[in-house]
């Protein structure tokens, strides 16, 4: 029981199970540091209370698609941890039948994936962005204007200037 007790307790990744009112019915305890709560307090919550508003559509999504298909279902969205901080979470689940009670419960299992987010983020500025100037891309430019021709039927025009004499540094160089 111990082993047991260590393989879900002290996971690396949050373990909750919900009831089909999507009530939290057990949690492990990352979950519960995750989310800045006790796990007494956790117990009974409903799912929605746990995620952040703006992200309660792709919960709904979610869950929706989970008890539709029955398959697996992964989602990401933003969740209220310690403090009121919102972290990034990706979320995966299934259906189990309770032996006891009959009704299928939701398993889900919650990663912390806010480091990954920002990642992401960062990348993508990169990949629009010059890393010695911070001005948008040659690449941005190009597809910008391409967007611009395939869906205007106006002509675009464009104004470019030296404001820093940087035209006669590369130029020289």
């Amino acid at each position: 029981r111990a082993k047991y007790f260590d393989l879900y307790n002290l996971a690396p990744v949050g373990y909750m199970t919900l009831d089909t009112d999507g009530r939290v019915v057990d949690a492990n305890l990352t979950v519960a540091t995750l989310l800045g709560l006790e796990r007494g307090r956790l117990l009974g919550q409903h799912v929605e209370q746990l995620v952040v508003g703006e992200d309660l559509s792709v919960l709904h999504s979610h869950l929706d698609r989970l008890l539709e298909t029955g398959a697996f279902q992964i989602c990401e969205l933003r969740m209220n941890g310690k403090g009121g901080a919102e972290f990034w979470a990706q979320l995966g689940a299934n259906l189990v039948r309770d032996s006891v009670t009959g009704p299928s419960l939701c398993r889900v299992a919650v990663t912390d994936i806010t480091a990954l987010k920002q990642t992401e983020d960062v990348l993508r500025h990169l990949s629009t962005h010059d890393a010695l100037t911070g001005l948008y891309s040659r690449g941005f430019f190009v597809e910008e204007m391409e967007r611009f021709e395939r869906g205007r039927s106006f002509p675009v025009s464009i104004v470019a200037a030296d404001v820093d004499d940087l035209k006669l540094t590369n130029d020289l160089h």
